[in-house]
């Protein structure tokens, strides 16, 4: 019976044959037990030895790459982590806060290029994107917006505290994103509205700082949406100015965030507004340090225009291509030259004032 047994198998290429087989040989169950037990043992220290710095680092290989698009791996990588750590009890491999700020670096750095891999991320039928897409439209130009609030979601989920960093890669990522203009703006606008509102809740320990403030500015001053701009920008000024006289730190505005201020009147169709932010700051500059020439010094210094400032108006009015403004140019080139010879040496005209 043994030898008809193993005539048959051997024609079977899948099955080995073992000449001393015998049917009355036991299994050595114990022994079978034992290799099962040592597989399940090193599977599971090899699962011990995979935690969240393990993903972390390709992370950090991700964000160190100066070239390519990794926002979608990114996110993928996020998911992954949070499945393992749902699907197989496994919380050693749970992003945490250090993943997510990693995460948000990539996406903003990919937020420059126009077609995002973001979009494969979230359309995972490509055919579905593309029945989605009407004539003439492009795929959505805030993906990576979308993902960096995505990400402080999660963040805000899982109770942990965000910090003025992690606000800050996402409002970047808004900056950044090319053509996203008026939604880019509204959307950078919420975010430092939210985070004012979970600083008031007891939810994060900062509140907003210049900084943010100062990018959501400058996303306003790309947007494109003459007279908006240029008011929603002096509007946040404004706040700022309140809510440094009412004592949060860190918030007074300083001069990057007057020339945004600046830039969004300049480059969306209010040159004269511009002009008069320009030499309010000019005058007020100018009469403190009259007074402290005669002693008096001022508790709070006024900004002082830099050059961008007065370069930004001599540009836009040069734009306009028309004589008046053409003169009005030529008047504030006039007054950047007295402001250099007062005393302000590293404030002077360049081959920017003359370019136009």
């Amino acid at each position: 019976g043994r030898s008809n047994s193993n005539e048959s198998r051997k024609g079977d290429p899948f099955v080995e044959v073992d000449d001393d087989y015998s049917v009355e040989e036991p299994v050595d169950n114990k022994q079978s037990s034992s290799r099962s037990s040592s597989y399940t043992f090193r599977q599971h220290n090899k699962a011990r030895d995979l935690d969240v710095e393990v993903y972390n680092s390709i992370l950090v290989a991700f964000s160190r790459e100066q070239g390519g698009d990794h926002a979608a791996s990114v996110m993928k990588l996020l998911d992954r982590m949070e499945r393992i750590a749902d699907e197989l009890d496994m919380p050693s491999v749970r992003p945490n806060q250090r993943s997510y700020n990693v995460a948000l670096d990539v996406i903003a750095k990919s937020a420059m290029i126009a077609n995002t891999s973001l979009s494969g991320y979230y359309y995972k039928d490509k055919k579905q994107s593309l029945n989605n897409k009407r004539p003439g439209q492009h795929f959505n130009p805030l993906f990576a917006g979308r993902a960096a609030e995505s990400i402080l979601s999660r963040m805000l989920a899982r109770d942990f505290r965000p910090d003025a960093y992690t606000f800050a890669s996402v409002l970047n990522t808004y900056q950044r994103i090319p053509n996203g203009k008026l939604d880019a703006a509204l959307a950078a606008d919420a975010v430092v509205r939210g985070m004012e509102s979970l600083h008031l809740h007891g939810k994060i320990d900062q509140p907003p700082d210049v900084f943010h403030y100062t990018m959501v500015c400058a996303c306003w001053s790309r947007s494109g949406e003459q007279g908006v701009a240029g008011e929603r920008c002096s509007e946040i000024l404004r706040h700022m100015q309140q809510r440094d006289l009412s004592g949060f730190p860190r918030v007074r505005p300083n001069i990057r965030t007057f020339n945004a201020v600046i830039d969004s009147h300049a480059y969306n169709g209010r040159v004269a507004e511009a002009e008069d932010m320009l030499l309010s700051m000019v005058d007020n500059y100018e009469s403190s340090a009259a007074r402290s020439m005669d002693g008096i010094e001022d508790e709070e210094l006024p900004v002082r225009p830099d050059s961008f400032s007065f370069n930004t108006v001599i540009q836009q009015w040069a734009r306009t291509r028309t004589p008046e403004g053409g003169r009005r140019a030529e008047l504030i080139l006039d007054r950047m030259l007295k402001f250099h010879h007062a005393g302000n040496a590293d404030v002077r005209p360049d081959e920017r004032s003359f370019s136009y």
